[in-house]
């Protein structure tokens, strides 16, 4: 059985302790083909540890032969460039970390170039894939009940923590450029501006979820920042309300909540901590008679990965389409657009 190449565009700590363990956890069907990323002696020493080619340039990664699969996941700024790039290289896949898109532009342009090549795309929000929720998620929809609230509430120290956790992290070899760049003073971000990066980074984990209970536009009725970094967001949804909070304080513990609520009953999930291989979510879907129960032994990292499998042997159609995914990005932005709007309160 064929096994398919992966490159890694960026070799950071997301690909370091997310996606190289698990991708050498499905050894049989993949093979870690080529590293990237702008600071050699980083690509070099990963490249070495898995017998894989390694560069500094993007384009030579895409364009490799070996690589059937590249996983995007350099600053979100390059996402939109290096996804259409891999696209036009005839890539099977490219699995890009969230999100997708920074612009209603790159997300069109992205559109044009997958549909133009047949590449697959998946987005790299873990939520979506775990795979207690989605058992819960078809047991709810048989229940025929209206949704009322969504509440989201992501309480998490950082995210050097979790890496710590998950693996021994091969550390850059380059000097930072903030080290570089220490004499220059730097302009701190709005706190507009650091919202709509949460947004776009830790919101998005979830986006999907809020979707399958409400396909509708969100209306943001306020937005406040938390210091030292996060954001407390209140809308609504269709007609439901809307809260969704993302702070990391820098302290233990961490709790990651989702919770739909109906007049008839309630959907509620624990998330396991990001960036270990610790099984899925805790899921209950009370009702007024009963309470069910879902969990498995599969994280969300693997069940992704594991849709990456099936796609690129051509076994299987994706779960979430393009358009779904787009119509997920645009209501994150459509949050961002917002927030200019409304303003941001303390």
């Amino acid at each position: 059985m064929r096994k398919f190449g992966v490159g890694f565009i960026a070799s950071g700590p997301v690909a370091q302790s997310i996606h190289i363990p698990t991708v050498r956890h499905y050894a049989n069907r993949l093979a870690i083909a080529h590293v990237m990323d702008i600071d050699s002696g980083l690509a070099e020493s990963l490249a070495s540890q898995h017998g894989a080619k390694w560069s500094v340039d993007e384009d030579e990664l895409i364009n490799d032969p070996a690589v059937d699969i590249v996983v995007v996941g350099s600053p979100n700024q390059h996402h939109a460039r290096q996804v259409i790039k891999a696209c036009e290289a005839g890539k099977r896949l490219v699995l890009a970390e969230k999100p997708l898109a920074t612009s209603p532009e790159e997300l069109d342009a992205i559109r044009v170039a997958a549909e133009k090549s047949g590449t697959h795309i998946v987005v790299g929000a873990m939520h979506a894939f775990d795979t207690a929720f989605l058992e819960a998620l078809d047991y709810w929809k048989s229940l025929n009940v209206h949704v009322e609230s969504i509440e989201v509430s992501c309480y998490i120290p950082d995210n050097n923590e979790f890496v710590s956790l998950a693996t021994e992290l091969i550390a850059p070899t380059r000097v930072s450029n903030a080290n570089q760049s220490a004499a220059k003073p730097v302009t701190p971000l709005s706190d507009a501006n650091q919202i709509a990066n949460g947004i776009l980074g830790l919101a998005m984990h979830d986006i999907p979820l809020i979707r399958e209970f409400s396909t509708q536009r969100p209306t943001l009725d306020s937005a406040s920042f938390l210091e030292p970094f996060g954001y407390l967001l209140h809308g609504t949804v269709g007609d439901a309300t809307m809260r969704i909070t993302g702070w990391l304080p820098g302290a233990w513990e961490p709790r990651w909540t989702f919770k739909a609520v109906a007049t008839e009953a309630t959907f509620a999930i624990v998330f396991p901590p990001s960036y270990v291989l610790a099984g899925s979510a805790t899921v209950s879907v009370s009702t007024q008679t009963e309470t069910r129960v879902f969990s498995n032994n599969l994280s969300a990292y693997e069940a992704e990965w594991e849709e990456i499998i099936s796609l690129v042997a051509g076994e299987g159609s994706p779960r979430y389409s393009l358009e779904r995914i787009a119509a997920d990005t645009e209501f994150a932005m459509a949050l961002i657009a917002q927030l200019e709007i409304i303003g941001v309160t303390k």
